[in-house]
């Protein structure tokens, strides 16, 4: 399997070397050589864009927080309130 894995990486490396030259060999940019590396080892981006996809999850996270657990706040605070 590690073979395997070897042939594969190698396989990512030439990929990555090649899309990310322009015609006169230089690298076209960071974001384009990440964008390409994340490609060629299959991981792929919602959005487009890795920090986009961190942000709706962030936002998507906190809304169905909020949404699930401030009814139960209130809950529990109604009933505390009755104890005293």
């Amino acid at each position: 399997m590690a073979a395997r894995d070897g042939v594969a990486a190698q396989g990512a490396a030439a990929a990555l070397a090649t899309a990310t030259m322009l015609t006169d060999g230089e690298p076209e940019s960071k974001a384009a050589e990440q964008a390409v590396a994340r490609r060629a080892a299959g991981l792929r981006s919602y959005f487009g864009y890795p920090a986009l996809d961190q942000m709706a999850a962030g936002l998507t996270a906190g809304a169905l927080s909020t949404a699930i657990l401030q009814p139960l706040d209130v809950v529990k605070t109604r009933l505390q309130g009755r104890l005293r």
